[in-house]
């Protein structure tokens, strides 16, 4: 690390909260707004999970960049493991080319490793996805993005019915991947807290053999978890939403696919510890949707 820059390693809350006001400053530099305090107090002081790993550089009394990631238990393929969300990534513009962001992304990486954390996941853009793969050796899905996808009202008979259920019933009906890891939604503390996103209104659905939590944007539907999603629960969707008044459905598609609109972002993640691991790109594990 360049020896102009101050660094703080920070791995609990107490710590953390005297800095808010620095990290405020430099969201604003880089992103032109301040962030929501209660969605930054959600993500970072109340995950049920445990305290963030957040490594924080500073030139003089001046907060220059941040890296951070929050745990989060995951179940999949017969196990479960903990592995971290990468969250907001931050580097003064007076700064960039500095290489803080690679520093600090590493520092966060073995300080999580050693904890125990098997992995990072998170959902970069177009614009950051070379320096995730090049500089912190992440593994990119390229074959999968996030779509938006026109709706249309279904007229034949024999089209389920997606009802809405509660978060009893949901945890009841959920049923872990054979495969790969996703949210550990059985755990009521994780489904409370993940559902109780400032700003966010999520809705539980179910139909035959099939969960969903989606949550309005506009007039566009988000498909943040399913346990399945293939043509026929796409189409069960889209006649839900149409019947809604929505116009549109936001789904991972894979890339190139025809009638729908792709956004910039991507799923990538960097296993630390189990080199079998796989994780399912599910919207609901990131802090976006």
């Amino acid at each position: 690390m360049n020896s102009m820059y101050r660094v703080c390693s920070i791995h609990d809350t107490q710590t953390l909260v005297p800095h808010r006001e620095h990290i405020r400053k430099l969201f604003l530099s880089c992103f032109g707004k301040s962030f929501d305090p209660a969605l930054w107090a959600w993500a970072y002081c109340d995950n049920p999970c445990g305290p963030a790993y957040v490594h924080l550089a500073y030139a003089g009394e001046e907060l220059v960049a941040h890296y951070a990631m929050i745990p989060l238990r995951y179940i999949g393929a017969g196990c479960r493991v903990v592995a971290a969300l990468s969250m907001t990534t931050m580097v003064h513009p007076s700064h960039r080319k500095s290489g803080l962001f690679r520093d600090l992304a590493e520092a966060t990486y073995q300080q999580g490793s050693a904890d125990g954390v098997s992995a990072v996941v998170g959902f970069p853009n177009s614009n950051s996805i070379p320096g995730f793969r090049k500089r912190l050796n992440w593994k990119i899905n390229e074959q999968l993005g996030i779509a938006s996808l026109p709706v249309t009202s279904q007229t034949t008979s024999n089209i389920p019915t997606v009802e809405s259920i509660s978060a009893a019933d949901f945890r009841t009906a959920f049923r872990s991947p054979t495969k790969a890891m996703t949210l550990d939604l059985s755990d009521p503390a994780i489904l409370e807290w993940r559902l109780g996103k400032p700003g966010a209104r999520y809705q539980l659905l179910r139909a035959p053999d099939t969960l969903f939590i989606v949550k309005p944007f506009g007039n566009t539907l988000d498909v943040v978890y399913h346990s399945r999603l293939d043509a026929r629960d796409i189409e069960m969707l889209s006649d839900y939403a149409s019947r809604h008044g929505f116009s549109a459905l936001t789904v991972f598609k894979k890339i190139g696919e025809q009638s729908s609109q792709m956004t910039p972002y991507r799923f990538g993640f960097r296993i630390f510890r189990s080199k079998k691991l796989e994780f399912e790109p599910q919207l609901i594990l990131s802090d976006v949707f």
